[in-house]
């Protein structure tokens, strides 16, 4: 409950990245191959910041603090990284792979963005299938997938 209340704040200001950093301690152990899982509070710091992070800036800032502290850390397992949103049961962000060079536009995951991408060709089909009484939802739909992009 306590990183709750640090980390919001730290969210909102992108200048601060402490409590992002404080954050992801939990899940070094499980980055760095000692543990074979990632522990309790690495997956609730995930879910955290997995609900508190609902613009593309947030998460860039936090891939950008995540960026920033890559020397200190050290190497990490990147499959590792990948796997962390996963075996957490993180569904809508992903996390970067942890480089020097990190591109922290490149990693940044949209929750409709996946919906877009696999169910264009469905929402054009429900479209044909249930007449013109739903074309204006299925436009908003597919607009929203072109702006995504």
């Amino acid at each position: 409950m306590t990183l709750l209340l640090v980390l919001k704040p730290a969210v909102g200001a992108a200048h601060s990245c402490d409590a992002v950093i404080t954050s992801f301690a939990p899940c070094l152990s499980y980055l760095k191959n000692t543990d074979a899982v990632p522990s309790t509070g690495c997956c609730d710091n995930v879910k955290v910041l997995e609900q508190q992070l609902p613009e593309q800036q947030d998460r860039k800032s936090v891939c950008q603090c995540i960026k920033l502290v890559v020397p200190i850390i050290g190497a990490v397992n990147n499959t590792r990284v990948e796997d962390v949103s996963n075996n957490c049961g993180s569904k809508h962000y992903t996390f970067p792979l942890i480089s020097p060079d990190m591109n922290c536009d490149k990693y940044i995951y949209h929750p409709a963005s996946e919906f877009c991408q696999y169910h264009r060709k469905f929402l054009l089909l429900f479209f044909l299938l249930m007449g013109l009484s739903n074309f204006i939802c299925v436009l908003i739909l597919l607009l929203q997938c072109t702006m995504r992009r």
